[in-house]
């Protein structure tokens, strides 16, 4: 008798196993190209950590490096480099002709089936304030800032569970490359060249240079007013570099106590920014 309860226990946490297995694979899917290539480059960040700029950048110098007559905009960022979460059919190749594969930019928590990830990083307190800015302009978000902030979908422990999971990942095969937000600020030319570099891409000096001035933010904010002016979007919203004016605004002692709380035991936080506070 105790060997067929014992039979039964077992089968039953089998099949929760195979139920659990199943719907981490269906997660792993949901945000990968319904034509997938092996070389394909994702650009990955939680959401507001700078990804649109690096994007901008990449564009750029590949576009240069393959003597197109051609500029990223913000109305055709995403024809060079496409949003995996507005649609997963995508070109089987990319617009330029270096590199020879695809960068896609994405949002997703560790994905197992992102072979090559660019992962962007960027100074919690800052990505909180951007989010909470480009949600309320959507009307995604119509609380304050505090509440948002200890939202469980859009707030702070939700940044660490994402960032987290990427240093937590599970594949060893593999190839990730951290990129901090922040160098990108203090020493654009260095920390595009060592990117490229680790992609194993050689870039001429003068192209890293001239993307650099391409996609500074009064260019990006050029392409962005332009755009707007030229559709039927809202002249008011803007994506590109709005929230560093409400810094100090939303961002109190007691906030950021309640965000060092729960960053203070992140691993991604101790290894890039634990002398923040």
């Amino acid at each position: 008798m105790n060997n067929i309860l014992k039979s039964i226990v077992l089968g039953y946490f089998e099949l929760i196993k195979k139920r659990l297995r199943k719907v981490r694979d269906e997660k792993s899917y949901r945000l990968y190209p319904n034509n997938p290539k092996h070389n394909d480059i994702y650009l990955v960040e939680f959401p507001k950590s700078g990804v649109t700029w690096l994007a901008t950048l990449i564009a750029n110098i590949n576009l240069l490096e393959s003597n197109e007559k051609v500029q990223a905009t913000f109305y055709n960022l995403h024809q060079y480099i496409p949003d995996i979460h507005k649609s997963r059919d995508l070109i089987d190749k990319p617009l330029w002709n270096f590199p020879k594969y695809r960068f896609i930019k994405s949002h997703d928590t560790y994905n197992k089936n992102y072979n090559f990830v660019i992962y962007l990083i960027r100074d919690p307190y800052k990505v909180m304030n951007s989010y909470y800015i480009f949600c309320k302009q959507l009307g995604w978000y119509d609380k304050t800032f505090k509440e948002f902030v200890e939202d469980p979908v859009f707030g702070i422990k939700s940044w660490v569970h994402h960032t987290n999971s990427w240093l937590d990942r599970k594949v060893s095969a593999q190839r990730i490359h951290f990129l901090k937000y922040e160098d990108l600020i203090d020493d654009p030319f260095l920390t595009i060249n060592n990117l490229y570099t680790n992609l194993g891409l050689l870039v001429d000096d003068k192209n890293i240079n001239k993307a650099i001035s391409l996609s500074n933010i009064e260019n990006m904010k050029k392409t962005e007013k332009f755009y707007n002016i030229n559709s039927s979007a809202s002249t008011e919203f803007e994506f590109v570099d709005k929230s560093k004016n409400f810094f100090e605004e939303n961002m109190n002692e007691d906030i950021k106590s309640y965000i060092y709380d729960n960053v203070k035991n992140s691993k991604i936080y101790n290894k890039y920014y634990e002398k923040l506070i």
